[in-house]
């Protein structure tokens, strides 16, 4: 028993692989910002990197980035351990606004916001969203929560479901 891929509007999606098979990035140990990109988060350890869905890249200058290969729904979670009252964390979708505060990015390029309400919370954003060739995903804050952890509790994970 196979499902075909399906499209938000409802139409099949032409030529797509009937097995989503294994498409996991789930990286961890926040690594501070990139210095170009400055509300882009970056990573220290790849915990997983699995399947050709994703292509995850992290550079010094431009954060961390996970470019979509295969259209189809994908479930991204990112959490973020934070040292100061009151920063947010999201999600963005090919966002030109790398330099912006996450609360104040275009409403369209927004997949998820969360806010950490004192220091030593744990806020989580999550979005499932259907993605496209060459859609790129961002952790985006507003380039507080700059802290490195040891540990996974700050973390972002994207995989491709369905």
């Amino acid at each position: 028993f196979t499902v075909q891929p399906i499209k938000e509007d409802g139409t099949a999606v032409v030529g797509a692989s009937t097995d989503p098979g294994n498409h996991h990035v789930l990286v961890s140990q926040g690594n501070g910002h990139g210095s170009t990109n400055t509300k882009n988060r970056r990573f220290v350890t790849t915990n997983i990197n699995v399947g050709t869905a994703i292509t995850y890249a992290d550079s010094a200058a431009n954060g961390a980035s996970y470019t979509i290969n295969i259209e189809g729904p994908y479930e991204m979670i990112y959490r973020e351990s934070v040292s100061t009252a009151n920063p947010y964390i999201g999600i963005s979708l090919n966002s030109a606004e790398l330099t912006t505060n996450v609360t104040t990015i275009t409403a369209a390029t927004l997949l998820a916001l969360a806010r950490g309400a004192a220091a030593g919370t744990v806020p989580v954003a999550m979005a499932v969203k259907y993605l496209a060739v060459n859609d790129v995903v961002r952790p985006h804050t507003d380039g507080i929560p700059d802290n490195v952890d040891a540990n996974l509790i700050t973390s972002f994970s994207i995989r491709k479901i369905g």
